[in-house]
């Protein structure tokens, strides 16, 4: 299967605040390499940026934009693990554009407890966004370039959601007379890229798995 460049754009802000300056999105974006440590604090101050992820909108101010390419499949992780007593909050944004940045697919706003100050993706959480009562952490980004994964027309829009969750791209493809995916529409759908399909079984009845 062949791999395409996949991007990362994640930003830390450190203070929280609503001002009526216009944000400056992406105005310095730092490299960031594999496994690498000990990055400087380069927010910007001040720089109000409108933030929306799918628990809270806010505002931050002393932002630094960090880029990342990635070539091969990971599960991206990552901590901000403050020196000093300094709340850092984050979000992230897969394949982002700075003019229109829309909603945040990682974010963590949680408000630290005693000395708990950490924060960032770990493998062991399941949430993808949290508010201040989180624990810090929010759930990994399994990336892997390009991948598709083949779902039904007719279903929820949580089947796409999971695979969008995981850094995926949903591919829907038509229905047969019985409402259930469609063999022959999957196998129109099939590309290098494909990875996986997700029939839905509906109303007491069974996709042709099979055939599948």
């Amino acid at each position: 299967m062949k791999t395409k460049r996949i991007y990362l754009l994640f930003l830390f802000f450190i203070a929280i605040h609503s001002y009526n300056v216009k944000a400056q999105v992406c105005d310095e974006l730092i490299p960031i390499c594999s496994s690498q440590d000990g990055l400087d604090n380069n927010a910007i101050d001040e720089s109000p940026i409108d933030i929306t992820s799918t628990c809270i909108d806010l505002q931050g101010t002393r932002t630094a934009w960090y880029y990342i390419l990635i070539e091969e499949p990971t599960n991206f992780t990552f901590q901000i693990e403050p020196a000093t007593d300094i709340d850092y909050d984050f979000a992230v944004w897969l394949n982002a554009d700075c003019e229109n940045l829309g909603i945040a697919d990682r974010a963590s706003y949680d408000l630290p407890i005693g000395d708990q100050y950490d924060t960032g993706l770990d493998l062991p959480s399941t949430d993808t966004c949290e508010g201040i009562t989180g624990d810090g952490d929010v759930m990994f980004m399994a990336l892997v370039p390009g991948d598709e994964i083949i779902i039904s027309s007719h279903t929820m829009l949580a089947t796409a959601s999971a695979v969008k969750v995981a850094g995926g791209v949903p591919v829907p493809v038509d229905i047969g007379t019985d409402n259930l995916i469609s063999v022959q529409a999957i196998e129109n759908a099939i590309t290098p890229n494909t990875v996986g399909i997700m029939p839905t079984q509906l109303n007491g009845r069974v996709c042709d798995m099979d055939a599948i």
